[in-house]
């Protein structure tokens, strides 16, 4: 296809534009107003309402392909906690001198994190298991109602 060909419309016969504004679309469109050229002014707001709609479009595909929130649940630190306490994922080391920094800087995150308070985690728990099921209320029957069922046919 050559690229110096001028525009076709649909019927296949060469455009050529008479008269080409340049510079920025507010001093295009006040220069049409000036001329009352009203087709060449809605063509520009077609154009650019067309574009805006395209840039928002892209804007929204990419701001789909981000997460929206990276927090960590109640849940999730609590059995993280547990792991740590358990010891799992921590490297073997025969290092049993004692507590150091970093045992002190633990212990001072988890009591201002309240991690341990066994109320707070009753509750949770509270929350996040279901109540034991309930009998159904249903009263005996009677001891002088008789539970023979007779049955007499003509």
């Amino acid at each position: 296809m050559d690229q110096d060909a001028a525009p076709r419309t649909p019927d296949g016969s060469a455009e050529t534009p008479t008269s080409e504004l340049r510079g920025s679309v507010l001093e295009v469109v006040r220069t049409l107003l000036g001329e009352n050229d009203r087709d060449a002014i809605l063509e520009i707001v077609s154009k650019l309402v067309a574009e805006n709609a395209d840039m928002s479009r892209r804007l929204a595909q990419v701001k789909r392909s981000f997460k929206t929130s990276e927090k960590i649940g109640r849940a999730q630190l609590l059995l993280f906690a547990d792991a740590i306490a358990r010891g799992e994922g921590e490297p073997e080391s025969g290092d049993a001198d004692g507590p150091d920094e970093l045992d002190e800087v633990d212990a001072r995150l988890r009591a201002i994190s309240g991690i341990d308070d066994k109320q707070q985690e009753n509750e949770f728990a509270k929350r996040t298991t279901r109540p034991p099921r309930q009998p159904a209320n249903r009263a005996p029957a009677p001891e002088s109602s008789s539970r023979s069922i007779s049955y007499s046919f003509l």
